[in-house]
């Protein structure tokens, strides 16, 4: 019922004149839907949790309590703009007007991405293929995404969000649709390419080229050719012709795996990266190599731990985009065989990147988990997509009208690249959450992210309350709550939770040692009245109390949690007071999140 819901959402706004006073709503209604419909479609009593948390943050004046904004950005929404958190205030009110008892997980922070800001649709693989995302591609008809994981291909319809399923390839690393869609060529790990037929999702042919990795492959836009690379030290691509699929060229041109390939507008030339950072152009068919492009002013190439990632062609044919290890995409001029232009923004591995067809903007993907689009020829950043939960290995532009990116968090995102939306960002971490740690009376949590930083927040209302840049490799509250202690490089750290100040704890007393071999603990008393419970064989804290050790769930009162994500989230469960304590209890701290529940909601 609910692919029919969104679907009469499509069909409504379609049919709605662009003037109309609630079509700005109903498209975020929309929006909302679609971001969480696989889930609503297992669960229905669902719904309203998940319109909550969506559109509730989406203009209510809490959301400005947890987010960054640029200095020229007001603290209020546009009075024209629609009131969304009035509607779902409203609408919580009649639920309650029933009498009936509906307990639901409400987040205390706002989500990422938020309504309004290009994310048309989400995508995410059946359960059995959860995390395995490698690639993706759109089909020409801008209404499908071909999908590769694991241990299948996937193909999915944009609007209506069904999915089928290509038997025959398993272990993916790469794929290419054809220039009409109707076929796909599929790169396996183990060096085979394969052929779908993307209507019927047969599989056509399948042939083993290499006994190397395999990393990239490539569908020439007059149909006519399919090329591919192997990871092998010679650095070798592999060219076949579509019509009898025999291959009729070999060239071996880099030093190390080709990362990349791409053609060029009329097909008659081929481009590839490999992991010695150089970008080579060859000849096609022939594979003759015609010049090769290497960043270093003095021809040298890139250190190995640097190496090409990705590379996309213009349409204008002119300029090659290729996407690096530092970072960095590069804008290289294919007349005058130089740089032209460093685009800087990604923190992590720039893993995908694709022109859009006005060869102007650039949509790229990072390990930093973002989406960005940029000027191409000015270098400004024009607009970044926060969403994924974990790393972004590919994207793919289609048509100046969507973006598709893959991630290792198992999704697919649409995003609209004509969207452009002030970059706002929640107060937290730059990246990943790597341990989540409550303080026994369950009013305070921290969080230890690989932006290597450790931030306290309020689990009442989800604001930061301190936060302390650094390698911490682990944390603990005393149990009183009044200490928050942290292992950083070698060293201990201590701070008083309700101050955030550095504090400097003497050891008063030694209590002594207990237990035997690797499980021998020492016992110090500090100033204040804190009993520390050493490791002896590790080195490391491993618990510490206030003289009466006690378990308590994670919340006294069952009424909060916190769920380990991307972007740390503390979640209220509404109408919970008679709700069963569901989660387990530890001397030395709770550390559970909401995946035992559900989580896809709320992530």
């Amino acid at each position: 019922m609910i692919f029919e819901l969104a679907r009469d959402f499509t069909d409504a706004l379609a049919a709605m004149p662009r003037e109309h006073p609630k079509r700005r709503t109903l498209a975020l209604f929309e929006e909302a839907i679609r971001r969480d419909i696989h889930f609503i479609d297992r669960h229905p009593t669902t719904m309203f949790q998940c319109m909550w948390n969506l559109c509730w943050w989406y203009d209510c004046p809490d959301a400005y309590l947890h987010l960054v904004l640029p200095p020229e950005v007001p603290c209020e929404e546009p009075r024209d703009k629609p009131c969304m958190h009035g509607l779902l205030e409203r609408w919580a009110a009649s639920f309650r007007a029933t009498g009936i008892n509906r307990i639901w997980i409400r987040s205390l922070r706002p989500l990422l991405p938020k309504l309004g800001s290009g994310q048309i649709a989400f995508l995410r693989l059946g359960s059995d293929q959860m995390f395995d995302v490698v690639c993706a591609a759109f089909h020409p008809d801008c209404r499908k995404v071909i999908v590769g994981g694991i241990r299948t291909v996937e193909i999915w319809n944009v609007v209506s969000c069904h999915r089928r399923a290509v038997s025959g390839p398993v272990m993916v690393k790469a794929l290419a649709p054809s220039p009409d869609g109707s076929r796909a060529a599929v790169l396996e790990q183990f060096g085979s390419l394969a052929v779908c037929d993307t209507d019927d999702c047969r599989l056509l042919f399948r042939t083993r080229f290499t006994e190397d990795a395999v990393y990239c492959v490539a569908w020439s836009h007059d149909g006519r050719w399919v090329a591919a690379g192997d990871g092998g030290w010679e650095g070798c691509i592999y060219l076949w012709e579509t019509e009898d699929w025999q291959s009729i060229a070999r060239s071996c041109v880099g030093e190390g795996g080709i990362t990349g390939i791409a053609f060029s507008p009329d097909s008659g030339k081929a481009a590839a990266v490999s992991w010695d950072g150089d970008l080579r152009i060859l000849e096609v068919p022939s594979l003759r190599l015609i010049a090769t492009l290497s960043r270093a002013a003095d021809g040298s190439t890139f250190l190995l731990e640097r190496p090409a990632n990705c590379i996309s062609w213009a349409p204008d044919g002119r300029r090659i985009a290729v996407g690096y290890s530092d970072c960095t995409i590069r804008i290289w001029d294919t007349e005058s065989k130089s740089e032209s232009l460093t685009l800087i923004g990604h923190t992590a591995d720039v893993r995908g990147v694709d022109w859009l067809s006005d060869s102007r903007r650039i949509v790229s993907g990072s390990l930093d988990g973002t989406v960005r689009l940029w000027d191409a020829l000015d270098g400004v950043l024009l607009n970044t997509f926060h969403g994924h939960e974990s790393s972004v290995i590919a994207v793919k532009a289609s048509h100046d009208i969507s973006v598709a990116s893959a991630s290792e968090d198992g999704t697919i995102r649409i995003w609209d690249p004509n969207v452009l939306v002030v970059g706002t960002a929640l107060q937290g971490h730059a990246k990943g959450i790597k341990q989540i740690i409550a303080s026994h009376d369950g009013t305070r949590v921290v969080t230890l992210g690989y932006d290597d930083s450790l931030r306290m927040w309020s689990a009442a209302s989800g604001t930061q309350m301190m936060v302390m840049q650094g390698k911490y490799h682990g944390a603990e509250f005393s149990t009183d709550g009044r200490i928050l202690m942290a292992r950083v490089n070698e060293s201990t750290m201590y701070w008083d939770t309700q101050t955030g100040e550095s504090i400097d704890l003497k050891i008063n007393e030694w209590l002594g040692a207990e237990g035997t071999g690797s499980t021998i603990r020492q016992k110090f008393l500090f100033e204040k009245d804190t009993i520390l419970l050493n490791d002896e064989e590790r080195k490391t804290p491993s618990a510490w109390f206030s003289r009466a050790p006690r378990s308590i769930p994670l919340s006294d009162d069952c009424t909060w949690a916190a769920c380990l994500g991307s972007y740390f989230t503390i979640l209220r469960l509404e109408g919970a007071e008679d709700a069963p304590k569901m989660f387990p209890t530890e001397s030395t701290g709770p550390r559970v999140g909401l995946r035992e529940i559900e989580r896809e909601p709320v992530s």
